[in-house]
């Protein structure tokens, strides 16, 4: 029930009033008057501004004005939930701007900082097992569907493996690691292009 002002129309004799509903039914209740009722979409509602006396017009005309505007909101409002929105968002501009911005801002983070260090955290913590077969399967995928023989010279290949071993291993941290060099051949539309990549 919203508590209120009735106004005949055209005048600006007020008498007290109250408004309920019922399903899509509305009454008002007027002192020393018949009640009003009809179809709640037969109401006019007056667009919300601050905290000024909201004014709902009747199907004869009458009005019925309120500063009880969150009760006009929660019950008259379902019909009109556009109106209700634009005026939150009219209401909270700053803050809907502010919280898009921060929303933005921790994305870009997460995707820039967060997600290689939980990315770092979770490579540590799996058994140093589980990464080697994920490791395996996944070249096994690339391998069958987008990689070919290489086609390096035997030479050139024990170069490769040399280098490696003398410049990349000794720079580990741990011996638990074993690494296993594969050449492969990769080609887009016949042409062979640089790749390099390491799996676990």
């Amino acid at each position: 029930m919203i508590n209120g002002k009735w106004y005949p129309k055209g005048s600006a004799v007020q008498q007290g009033a109250s408004l309920s509903i019922q399903n899509k039914t509305f009454c008002v209740s007027i002192e020393g008057q018949r009640p009003l009722s009809g179809d709640i979409a037969s109401i006019k509602v007056s667009d919300r501004i601050g905290r000024t006396e909201r004014k709902l017009t009747l199907p004869d005309g009458s009005v019925f004005a309120t500063a009880d505007n969150e009760a006009v909101d929660r019950l008259m409002i379902p019909q009109s939930r556009i109106k209700r929105a634009i005026h939150y968002l009219e209401s909270h501009l700053i803050w809907v701007l502010c919280s898009g911005i921060l929303i933005v801002f921790l994305s870009f983070a997460f995707i820039r900082w967060g997600l290689p260090v939980v990315s770092h955290q979770i490579a540590q913590i799996l058994p140093q097992k589980t990464s080697e077969v994920i490791g395996q399967q996944s070249f096994a995928f690339i391998d069958k569907y987008f990689l070919a023989e290489s086609r390096l010279s035997s030479q050139r290949k024990v170069a490769i493996r040399e280098r490696f071993q003398t410049k990349l291993i000794p720079s580990q941290k741990t011996s638990k690691i074993h690494y296993t060099l594969h050449f492969r051949e990769w080609l887009i539309d016949d042409v062979s292009i640089p790749n390099a990549f390491a799996l676990p």
